[in-house]
């Protein structure tokens, strides 16, 4: 297992009602698998439609995998004017 530390934006923060969450995962998740976890715990559509993956600042693809200390984020499309 590993730990990792999720930070959310936009709408996803009033989806999982937090802009952080720490995580414990198995090693060599994708992030779409912790996505769809994440979803499933909170009980959250785990839509991936427009959101951005991104690991330690850099936005990755939905395929990347992640180590143990690093900070992810989800960045949901922006709206507004």
């Amino acid at each position: 297992m590993i730990n990792i530390k999720i930070e959310l934006y936009g709408r996803l923060i009033g989806l999982f009602g937090q802009d952080h969450i720490f995580w414990q995962t198995q090693a060599n998740s994708t992030m779409k698998a912790l996505y769809q976890s994440l979803c499933q715990t909170h009980q959250v559509d785990d839509s991936i439609k427009g959101i951005k993956p991104v690991i330690n600042d850099t936005f990755v693809d939905w395929n990347n995998e992640f180590q143990s200390g690093d900070v992810l984020g989800f960045l949901p499309p922006a709206s507004g004017g």
